[in-house]
């Protein structure tokens, strides 16, 4: 694959990665869930789950910004040219491009697996019928900003308590975690 390919990631796509990762913690807090989707013990250990997700994804983007800086720099490719005379990488280049490919996926894979056990247990939890352990794996892989977004809305009722961006939980502070099938 190219270099370019990888240069300079959309807004789209860069909001995508971050509201996903930010809903997913907003149902760990609401639920008190792990950073794993198991039964925290404590309401710190819940908030402590939220914020690994946050700093893993920030560390998610310093690390690939660098790399996608350095991949930038060192890149003399002349893009002039018909995509498919463009040269294949060599050298350093090739390794940081391969590096930065495995922490995209790997990352992308630790978001999907976070997600799938959130629903899967909150599926259990509020005995959600229908859909099978492969369908929620599946969905969580291809579109998690989609399986978070059925999570936040089946967690509070956003008729009664205003959503609210930028909190640990997306709703009030005073609105209480939820405790019972909704």
């Amino acid at each position: 694959m190219s270099v370019v390919v990888f240069h300079f990631r959309t807004l789209s796509h860069t909001v995508l990665i971050v509201g996903t990762t930010v809903g997913a913690g907003q149902v760990i807090q609401r639920l008190r869930l792990t950073w794993n989707g198991t039964p925290a013990t404590s309401e710190a250990q819940s908030a402590r789950a939220f914020e690994l997700l946050v700093y893993i994804t920030i560390l998610h983007f310093l690390v690939i910004g660098i790399m996608e800086l350095a991949l930038f720099l060192w890149d003399d490719t002349d893009y002039d040219l018909p995509i498919d005379e463009w040269p294949e990488p060599t050298g350093i280049l090739a390794v940081v491009e391969d590096f930065y490919q495995v922490l995209y996926y790997l990352y992308w894979a630790l978001l999907a697996w976070v997600i799938f056990r959130v629903r899967r247990h909150s599926r259990h939890r509020f005995a959600i019928p229908g859909e099978s352990t492969f369908s929620d794996m599946l969905g969580s892989c291809v579109c998690p900003c989609l399986m978070v977004s059925q999570l936040l809305r089946h967690t509070t009722d956003y008729s009664v308590h205003p959503a609210m961006l930028f909190s640990k939980r997306g709703v009030p502070d005073h609105v209480p975690p939820i405790a019972t099938a909704v």
